[in-house]
């Protein structure tokens, strides 16, 4: 009488259905790291516009007070902690024309904590190559612009935070270009791609 043989058949199928089940996983996971770049890049360009309003509310309103309507060009983090002008009735508050979680990701300070994942900073030079910061008054600072500005928003870690560098000037149209992760500091002269539209971010 011949040994009876253990079948191999489930030893095999449960193989199979361990690569499937690995695999699987591996496709969720790239999928869910993939819509939360979308989702970091979405809120990244979003808080580009906020920086463009915050602009014209500084030019419109003559936050700064000196009878000039120019825009504030120096960086990101004092469109939030700017102090109210000589002369205001009250010198203690600040401007905080953006959010303080975006202030604090001015990628040009060295304390600077990505906001989901982005890092943002005023631009230098327009695409022209003529600098953003120049003088107005107050005579001898170099922080404003009567006609433009320029931000850009980058990745804090290319390919897991994101993978756009985003750019906005004077003219509100958010543009979209990979650089890496660095950041741009010359508005580009021949505008690159436009971004495209974005649903509204969580």
């Amino acid at each position: 009488m011949k040994p009876h043989r253990k079948s191999r058949a489930p030893s095999a199928a449960l193989f199979i259905l361990a690569i499937l089940v690995a695999g699987g996983s591996f496709w969720g996971w790239r999928y869910w790291r993939r819509r939360v770049m979308e989702r970091s890049e979405a809120h990244a360009a979003a808080c580009l516009k906020v920086l463009t309003v915050a602009e014209v509310d500084f030019r419109s309103n003559d936050r700064d007070a000196n009878r000039i309507n120019d825009f504030w060009t120096a960086d990101v983090a004092s469109l939030h902690s700017l102090l109210a002008p000589a002369g205001a009735a009250d010198l203690s508050y600040q401007i905080q024309l953006i959010e303080k979680e975006l202030a604090e990701a001015d990628g040009s300070r060295p304390d600077a904590r990505p906001y989901r994942g982005y890092l943002f900073q005023a631009m230098e030079t327009d695409e022209n190559g003529n600098a953003y910061r120049e003088e107005t008054l107050p005579p001898g600072m170099k922080t404003k612009n009567m006609s433009k500005f320029g931000f850009c928003a980058y990745p804090a870690v290319y390919g897991r935070t994101g993978r756009w560098t985003y750019l906005v000037n004077e003219g509100n149209t958010i543009f979209r270009v990979d650089t890496e992760g660095k950041p741009v500091l010359r508005f580009p002269p021949q505008a690159p791609d436009p971004s495209p539209p974005f649903g509204r971010p969580d």
